[in-house]
């Protein structure tokens, strides 16, 4: 069988259909199904198709002769031979052959076709158990996962799981049968139905199948014990079954178990050395649990090896991702007040500072996290800052006229020059920033918040960035402000749509050229997403990365520099020179960044 048909001229699927009309008016039936496939093959439940279909099996002598079985047989072909067995109510036959089909097919295309043969008297009680067995088997590998969203594709499902539950009554002893009806349901959502058929199935036909259905059940009810119990069962009726092996070792480490999912991984290995799933897995999960570097190395040399297992490939991509600031984890503020704030915490005993001398000016966030922080542990109204040199550029003063600004400055003391957020809002924000960063998912909620609040609130967006609310215990004050500022800025980034104009570009751009500061860094995180995910957008944003590169404040620490060569980096259209200078600088930087 083909995926390809013999024919080198492509034609829509009308000129197909005009094709098959004429080679019918001409007698030349085999050219009429040839082109009448390819037209199926695209829209299977044309009635105007069919109904010409109809008439060619009707003139054909033996309709049979027109679509002969042969080695590498076009697809739309052997599918359109399916449909003339079913026509003729060789239901055993046609139901074989179109499940091979399923089984080449990306799409279930000619599913609609299946769950009305199966749905006629007699048809389903005509299969054997071979067609009935490789039909079951090609029709569950069509829909892994736990649901059938497709609603068309759910009314036949539907459709051919009922017929299943009527097939059960009169073939109560097959297994796969049992399996796959149960199997259908959960996908289909009826898990009441299921989970009761399950238990009944463990019952009057115990097996490794129906023990493994009783737990897929509880797996997707979120009950992982009775998962458990359900895989074990299994296991007796057959300790060498590699798919439960799998199974459980899947469920331990989705449920953060990875010490016992990895011995389930290693049952597997004993077994498959290089088996292409366990492996993999095995690899990424010692990371986890071990937290050594050598577990991520040892998955790029499997990954090198085995370039073909997309698996592989996904899980070191994924790895890496959570290893890249900015993208799986969000680095600290590394400012000289906060690193004298963690001092603070490892030794609570010290008194409270009353001046601090600093080399260079500090940015405005970490000056509000010094005061905030010293009023609350030590209820210090203030504290005088002095600075040794002030920078150049002047770090108080906006990159260029901006029209939205963060803060002012009297002398070298910041001041917010925005008014406190909406509550709503911050309760919105600060729901997104209590949650473990990760960009992509952070980026999922952020548009969803600018949705449900749009672009009227923009000024509660800007006002919670130096107004944070009060952090949750278990995050510091530095952390939380810096994750406000993160989520906000990404909120701020799908305020509205399009970009030359878009209000999202101006508030982004005059963020990140405001000021010294961490809203410098929140806006670029933010931008650097809009780079990678609108062309247009890179082509301004990368020369906005430049310009802010080319004029760092110095001497001193600055803030944002770090996340500036990181997104930077992130992004595959910067040129060869800016990417050397930026990779020069990231290597002088590396070393002095709190390791995660």
């Amino acid at each position: 069988m083909t995926n390809q048909p013999q024919s080198q001229v492509e034609l829509t699927p009308e000129d197909n259909v005009k094709s098959a009309r004429r080679a019918l008016a001409q007698g030349q039936l085999s050219r009429a199904i040839f082109h009448l496939s390819s037209a199926l093959s695209t829209e299977p439940q044309n009635p105007n198709w069919l109904d010409l279909l109809h008439q060619i099996i009707e003139t054909a002598e033996d309709p049979f002769q027109l679509v002969p079985l042969k080695q590498d047989v076009y697809f739309a072909l052997l599918a359109v031979r399916a449909y003339i067995l079913a026509y003729r109510s060789h239901y055993n036959e046609a139901i074989y052959w179109l499940a091979r089909v399923l089984q080449i097919l990306d799409e279930p295309i000619y599913l609609p076709w299946i769950s009305d043969w199966f749905s006629r008297p007699d048809a389903a009680i005509a299969l054997t158990p071979e067609t009935r067995t490789l039909f079951l088997q090609a029709l569950l590998a069509k829909f892994p996962g736990d649901r059938i969203d497709n609603p068309s594709i759910r009314e036949d499902v539907e459709r051919i799981t009922f017929v299943l539950s009527q097939l059960r009554q009169i073939v109560p002893d097959d297994e796969m049968l049992a399996f796959s009806h149960i199997a259908l349901l959960r996908k289909l959502g009826h898990l009441e139905e299921a989970l009761e058929l399950a238990q009944n199935n463990c019952e009057m036909l115990p097996c490794w199948k129906t023990a493994v259905s009783l737990a897929l059940v509880y797996r997707t009810l979120g009950d992982s014990d009775r998962a458990i119990d359900a895989y074990e069962n299994a296991l007796k009726f057959d300790s060498e079954e590699i798919s439960v092996l799998l199974d459980m070792a899947d469920l331990f480490c989705d449920t953060g178990r990875f010490e016992e999912g990895i011995d389930y991984y290693q049952k597997v290995l004993d077994r498959e050395p290089e088996h292409p799933w366990a492996k993999p897995y095995f690899l990424y999960y010692q990371f986890f649990q071990q937290s050594d570097f050598l577990w991520k190395d040892r998955l790029q040399e499997y990954v090198s090896q085995y370039q073909d297992n997309i698996t592989a490939a996904q899980l070191l991509n994924h790895l890496e991702v959570l290893l890249s600031p900015y993208l799986g984890y969000l680095p600290n503020p590394s400012d000289a007040t906060i690193n004298i704030l963690h001092t603070f915490e490892k030794n609570p005993e010290q008194g409270p500072l009353e001046t601090l001398t600093l080399t260079a000016l500090e940015s405005p966030s970490s000056h509000w996290v010094l005061q905030s922080y010293l009023q609350e542990k030590f209820n210090l109204e203030t504290i005088s800052v002095e600075i040794i040199e002030l920078q150049t550029p002047d770090p108080r003063l906006p990159r260029t006229e901006v029209n939205y600004l963060l803060w002012h400055y009297q002398g070298i003391d910041p001041y917010p020059n925005i008014p406190p957020p909406l509550a709503e809002v911050a309760e919105a924000i600060a729901a997104l920033a209590a949650q473990p960063y990760n960009l992509n998912l952070w980026v999922q909620r952020a548009r969803e918040i600018a949705s449900s609040w749009g672009k009227e609130h923009l000024d509660s967006f800007l006002g919670i960035m130096v107004h944070p609310p009060q952090n949750p215990r278990e995050i510091p004050l530095w952390t939380w402000l810096h994750r406000i500022q993160v989520a906000s800025a990404l909120a701020i980034a799908y305020l509205d749509t399009g970009w030359q104009n878009s209000l999202r570009k101006k508030v982004l751009f005059d963020l990140a050229r405001g000021p010294m500061d961490w809203t410098n860094e929140a806006a670029i995180i933010a931008l650097m997403q809009l780079a990678l995910e609108i062309e247009e957008a890179s082509f301004d944003i990368i020369p906005l990365f430049q310009e802010l590169f080319k004029n760092i404040p110095s001497p001193g620490y600055c803030p944002y520099l770090y996340g500036l060569i990181c997104c930077s980096l992130y992004l595959p259209a910067i040129d060869d020179e800016f990417r050397q200078a930026l990779e020069r600088e990231k290597a002088i930087l590396v070393t002095e960044r709190v390791s995660i």
